[in-house]
């Protein structure tokens, strides 16, 4: 579940799935991103990059707030 946290900032919940799988899943989602270019009006182009954080409960927190701040302090 994806859930917008902030301005630039969202949050996904993975509830079944392990640190090893939220990384990996992460690491999909940067490349995904690093291969998007977004095109102008004429020859002005951007790259897009996404920096990401991950968390899992119970290792770095029992509750939203500390799951959370852990994947800020991630990034």
């Amino acid at each position: 579940m994806a859930c917008r946290y902030g301005g630039d900032e969202f949050v996904i919940i993975m509830p079944d799935a392990d640190l090893d799988q939220t990384l990996r899943r992460a690491e999909q989602h940067q490349r995904s991103f690093s291969q998007r270019v977004i095109k102008f009006s004429g020859d002005v182009t951007i790259s897009v990059t996404l920096s990401c954080g991950v968390a899992a409960n119970p290792r770095h927190g029992a509750t939203a707030e500390a799951l959370v701040r852990a994947a800020d302090l991630a990034l």
